[in-house]
């Protein structure tokens, strides 16, 4: 039986990753403290360190670090350049943004760019050939409207966790039908993120409306334009799979990355009962 404070910690829980989706969705230009403490619900005083409490880093350091870590992906998945990704994360200047990246990567972003991106490699540093791998389509989709648990961590750990909440309360509300779908959504790269932070959301699309409760919240997977690429077999190999997809298709490709995370949807109703050479996903990417 659940106690009152029990009941507490998830509704700060709850409220503290509303001022999460907030900063994700303001990356360009950070919210005021009061803003964001309005958000939460809290007052501005108490707001830094309930906040601490349940992230692990203060706000600040928070917002400055899932910035820079967007920044360092457009710097190996894009042809921009290193001012126009320094306007885009909200710095005044080249020399700042290059300031604030050397003391996150201990390298200029230059130097990280050639270093890591796929855009600056010779093909032959490739072991796979570009068209050993393609879309099963690109195609536009509507948002879809979902069930979801966020939890951060090694997106093994992270995947099993979220899924270990998010299913006991769709099975238990009898929310689970035959053309109900399951997704994963991965925020953030391994090679960039420490896995700590890695945040994954594990989520299913509402067939039933039902109050939410604890760690289970109520959102859209955005709509748009998505390539869509079939991964067969372990979801342990799904890392090759998306290697494959920006170190070969996109640079290959006519396309840029829209600044969205990839998701994936998993096909098989039961992996539990999968052969693992059986698993099929769908891996969207978000694209313009």
């Amino acid at each position: 039986m659940e106690t009152e404070k029990d009941d507490s910690i998830e509704v700060y829980r709850v409220r503290i990753r509303k001022v999460q989706a907030h900063l994700e969705a303001n990356l360009d230009a950070m919210p005021t403290l009061e803003d964001l403490a309005r958000i939460a619900g809290f007052s501005a005083f108490h707001f830094h360190r309930i906040f601490r409490a349940f992230v692990g880093e203060p706000v600040a350091v928070h917002y400055k670090r899932i910035r820079l870590e967007r920044a360092a992906k457009h710097l190996t998945t894009s042809r921009r350049s290193v001012l126009e990704i320094a306007l885009d994360a909200g710095f005044e200047s080249e020399a700042a943004f290059c300031k604030a990246f050397k003391g996150r990567f201990h390298n200029s972003p230059g130097a990280y760019r050639k270093s890591v991106s796929t855009y600056t490699k010779p093909h032959n540093a490739y072991t796979m050939n570009p068209t050993t791998i393609s879309p099963t389509e690109i195609t536009k989709i509507d948002p879809i409207p979902v069930y979801y648990v966020r939890k951060n961590g090694a997106y093994k750990d992270a995947a099993h966790e979220a899924f270990s909440t998010l299913m006991p309360f769709l099975y238990g509300n009898r929310l689970m039908k035959p053309e109900s779908r399951c997704f994963g959504i991965s925020w953030d790269d391994p090679k960039v993120t420490a896995a700590k932070d890695i945040r994954y959301e594990a989520a299913s699309s509402i067939e039933v409306e039902a109050p939410v409760k604890g760690e289970v919240e109520r959102r859209e997977i955005d709509g748009g334009r998505y390539a869509v690429f079939l991964h067969k077999g372990a979801y342990e190999k799904l890392d090759e799979t998306y290697s494959a997809i920006f170190s070969n298709w996109l640079p290959h490709s006519k396309e840029a990355l829209r600044d969205l995370p990839p998701f994936e949807e998993y096909m098989n109703r039961d992996p539990r009962r999968t052969k693992s050479e059986n698993l099929r996903t769908l891996i969207y990417i978000p694209v313009t």
